[in-house]
């Protein structure tokens, strides 16, 4: 039963039995109703960290690629760009960390 039924009688029911269904069936809208809401939440935090971490794995691609393309015409450099490239690598994946803890 995913909805609260309203209590319609077919039996004489007490005024105060009736106010009391009536006070659980709107404390059950108020309690789906904010779980709902939490729901949303989490999707939008899951939503907020997926996209930040696709956007830095595709940047890191990117660099790795563009590193590769160094290497080939320096090779004397190769140290440095794949410094350059971990330093990358390693401030994204940061980035990615901080987003999450953002979003708790």
């Amino acid at each position: 039963m995913n909805e609260v039924q309203r209590h319609t009688g077919g039996m004489q029911v007490s005024r105060r039995a009736g106010r009391q269904l009536q006070s659980i069936s709107d404390s059950t809208l108020v309690r789906i109703a904010d779980v709902a809401a939490e729901a949303d939440v989490q999707t939008a935090r899951v939503a907020a960290v997926t996209s930040v971490g696709a956007a830095a794995m595709q940047s890191v691609s990117l660099v790795a690629q563009l590193a590769q393309s160094a290497e080939l015409m320096c090779p004397n450099a190769a140290s440095e760009i794949n410094l350059i490239r971990s330093a990358v690598a390693m401030s994204a994946s940061q980035i990615v960390m901080e987003t999450t803890n953002r979003t708790r």
